[in-house]
């Protein structure tokens, strides 16, 4: 074993209890919701506590266990453990690879972790279905009213307002939250724009309604609610551009806080 890249146990081990002590950090603040869907949450926090037992355990194996000199330490030393090849047994030691440990915990602790936004959704593919791939399907009734308005996700009203055979949102006020993303195929110079998961950021993709009248002027990435009234969308036959579900807008509200950032 090459001891100048090996890593000790007790580095180790404290290397573990940092991973999993910020696993658990990022589980409570609620940060982990920037990676992974709410769903992810306990089985994130099983394994983070599950790194800290480790690391701790590796810790005290490692204080227990007494040191063997190094030959090349210490050539004198009488309690010297010699193989047959003449080098000493470094007791404690594991490969270096260990040290990618430190990898994402600098990562961690160095950048401030953040969800995927409008330079994203610029980069990426509008995830969208083609009319005839979806006819017949069969939605759920509408959830009940807040406020006098119907919540959804983007994905829900956009789904519901290209496909609905029913026209289920037809003269329903909805309410919509979702960031804005400039875009110079958005009729008012920006779509509302939402992320979508199955599992983590890593298969996230955007999903974008247009809005109708006046949204006001806002930068990227800035939350928005959006009260309006689901226009339908004109289909041409040979309409080549991405479909996109549109809202007709009654009232526009900054938030003030972030909401957790995808559907």
């Amino acid at each position: 074993m090459n001891h100048r890249f090996s890593i000790s146990d007790d580095a180790q081990g404290g290397l573990l209890t940092a991973l999993g002590a910020m696993g658990v950090r990022l589980v409570l603040s609620r940060q982990y919701l920037r990676f992974v869907r709410p769903g992810m949450k306990l089985p994130l926090l099983g394994a983070s506590v599950l790194l800290v037992v480790l690391g701790v355990t590796t810790l005290i194996r490692a204080w227990r266990v007494p040191r063997v000199v190094e030959h090349d330490d210490v050539h004198a030393a009488d309690d010297t453990v010699q193989t047959d090849s003449g080098h000493s047994h470094a007791e404690g030691k594991g490969p270096g690879v260990g040290w990618l440990l430190a990898l994402p915990l600098a990562v961690l602790l160095l950048v401030e972790p953040t969800s995927l936004g409008a330079y994203a959704a610029n980069r990426q593919a509008v995830k969208t279905t083609r009319l005839s791939q979806s006819a017949g399907v069969v939605f759920d009734p509408l959830p009940a009213k807040e406020d006098g308005r119907v919540t959804l996700s983007l994905t829900d009203f956009s789904e519901r307002g290209l496909y609905d055979s029913k026209e289920s949102l037809k003269g329903q006020p909805v309410r919509l939250i979702g960031f804005v993303n400039h875009d110079k195929a958005a009729p008012g110079g920006f779509f509302l724009t939402r992320f979508k998961i199955a599992c983590c950021a890593a298969d996230a993709y955007p999903v974008q309604v247009v809005l109708l009248g006046d949204a006001g002027q806002w930068p990227d990435d800035t939350w928005l609610t959006i009260d309006g009234v689901w226009k339908p969308t004109e289909v041409q036959p040979d309409a080549k551009d991405l479909l996109r579900a549109q809202i007709t807008v009654q009232k526009v509200t900054k938030m003030t806080t972030t909401p957790d950032p995808y559907e």
